[in-house]
């Protein structure tokens, strides 16, 4: 939204055009994103109860009738990395004790993730954290007469990992430049329909073969480098509407 030297008030919508390009075919077509636009005489604080309200009547989920959120226990601030079998074993009791309803296994559970210099990409159970997979601990939680949920941060990698060493072409990135880490993370090309499949596939594995109910769904950096080699120039720029409608769908 612009104020123009004569106070009046344009507002843009659409896709962000900066560094973005996308050259169509004969025949193909573009969906833009969905656009709301809201008026009001009384200030930020209205505008922002009129935004409340849209999101609760039209966008959340379960609406127009939404379920109350549930009490939630998160490993997080607990346990940090060091999460396993044992220990969530023994905060559940306590929860449960507690009242809480849905138990969240935070960042940790998975590859190599003893910090988080290692493991993003290795979405697997740590065999030393938890030799028998989740469903133990995920059985013993709904055994306490609570929904059990998981963290995860799937666009993300780690240089220290199995899938960056055999994959490194699938991090955005331009060639010859070096690759900027945020909190020691890469970004997975999601523009990319193998990272796409890949992901997909390893996720709905992971639900299919443990009740999760509920994921928490981190997304830790922005890009730095948006480059994508591996298409013709004419189709780098396009990056920024595939990424995003692959991570959408």
């Amino acid at each position: 939204m612009e104020q123009t030297p004569n106070q009046q008030v344009r507002v843009v919508g659409g896709y962000n055009d900066f560094d973005f390009g996308y050259q169509m075919e004969p025949g193909q077509s573009l969906s833009t994103p969905e656009f709301y636009g809201g008026y009001t005489e009384q200030g930020f604080g209205e505008a922002s109860r009129h935004l409340h309200h849209l999101e609760l009547d039209e966008v959340q989920p379960h609406q127009p009738a939404p379920r109350l959120r549930p009490v939630i226990f998160n490993s997080w601030d607990v346990t940090e990395f060091a999460v396993n079998e044992e220990n969530q074993k023994q905060f559940a009791v306590i929860a449960a004790k507690l009242g809480v309803e849905h138990f969240m296994m935070d960042d940790g559970w998975f590859g190599a993730r003893k910090t988080d210099r290692a493991g993003l990409g290795d979405w697997y159970p740590d065999p030393d954290k938890f030799p028998h997979g989740l469903k133990p601990l995920i059985d013993y939680v709904h055994s306490l007469g609570m929904e059990f949920g998981l963290w995860w941060e799937p666009e993300m990698v780690n240089p220290d990992s199995n899938l960056y060493r055999e994959h490194p072409d699938w991090a955005i990135n331009f060639p010859g430049r070096p690759r900027s880490e945020g909190r020691n993370q890469l970004i997975l090309n999601l523009a990319r329909d193998d990272v796409k499949e890949y992901l997909f596939n390893v996720f709905d594995k992971l639900l299919r073969e443990n009740d999760i109910k509920i994921v928490k769904w981190d997304m830790n950096r922005h890009i730095s480098e948006p480059g994508w080699p591996e298409v013709p120039v004419a189709e780098q720029k396009q990056l920024w509407v595939k990424y995003v409608t692959n991570l959408m769908s």
